[in-house]
């Protein structure tokens, strides 16, 4: 389903939209989040109880959002992107979204899946690092953010 959605778009850009957008019909639909609220409240525990294959169907999920990623990043639309970390950061912000609104049992308006959408093209519109400059952050930088 994802991959399909992503196939059909144009752009770079076009692609991650999609993708964002088709894991966040899952909580849009009511049809699609009834079917899918027993695996997404689970996904904790099915994580604990079956690592490899739940990280091997994440990767298999993101494979199409991280394909878009670095086609971005080549086509210079993305140049501050990072494929592989931000594929994940997108993912963990889509489901987290879903998870939330499928244990609320309501439907969340479609303003509020757009926002994210838009939220996570703001952050990989970027600038890419300057030459030199850490891209990680320092082990005190991560603890003040937590602090």
């Amino acid at each position: 389903y994802l991959a399909h959605l992503v196939e059909q778009a144009g752009s770079a850009e076009a692609k991650i939209r999609a993708w964002i957008g088709g894991v966040l019909e899952q909580a849009l639909q009511g049809e699609a989040a009834a079917a899918t609220r027993p695996f997404a409240v689970s996904r904790a525990r099915l994580s604990e109880l079956f690592p490899d294959e739940v990280e091997a169907s994440e990767h298999e999920l993101t494979a199409p959002l991280r394909a878009a990623l670095a086609e971005a990043v080549a086509s210079g639309a993305l140049p501050g992107a990072d494929p592989e970390r931000d594929a994940d950061a997108i993912y963990t912000l889509a489901i987290g979204w879903v998870q939330r609104k499928l244990c609320q049992r309501e439907t969340p308006p479609r303003a509020e899946a757009e926002h994210l959408v838009e939220f996570a093209l703001a952050a990989l519109r970027r600038q890419a690092p300057q030459s030199g400059a850490r891209s990680e952050p320092q082990a005190s930088e991560v603890g003040e953010v937590a602090s």
